[in-house]
């Protein structure tokens, strides 16, 4: 199911591109808050996520001490599409991941996200849930 506007959510601004490496080397500049949500390159949903610095978080993904193995070798061996929005605000931020998380079931997700409370928001083009 495609939903393109939320019913009583946000609207955020999906920015797309490729989660492309160079080594081991995730090639953004974003150190800025926000939400992402990483996808195979059909958009199936692989991990949802929450940064207070995106770049940073996005080299922690890639590195060896990455917690989540599968994720890891995931993003190391196949190509993925990467969504970010940028986000300031914690709450909102905590919200929308959780509504992700529930909404799109990702592959690699492994706890469920805290939050005060879930903040549905629109899907990036073509993103469907599992």
């Amino acid at each position: 199911m495609f939903r393109e506007t939320p019913i009583n959510g946000l609207c955020v601004c999906w920015q797309e591109t490729e989660a492309k490496r160079d080594g081991l080397l995730a090639l953004y500049s974003i150190h800025k808050p926000g939400i992402y949500l990483y996808t195979t390159t059909d958009r199936k949903p692989l991990y949802v996520g929450r940064a207070e610095d995106l770049e940073k978080r996005f080299q922690e993904h890639l590195s060896d001490n990455e917690p989540n193995k599968e994720l890891l070798n995931f993003l190391r061996t196949q190509p993925a599409r990467l969504y970010y929005a940028i986000e300031e605000d914690e709450d909102f931020r905590s919200g929308m991941e959780l509504f992700l998380f529930n909404y799109l079931c990702p592959w690699f997700n492994d706890n469920t996200p805290s939050a005060k409370r879930e903040i549905s928001v629109n899907l990036p083009d073509g993103v469907t849930s599992l």
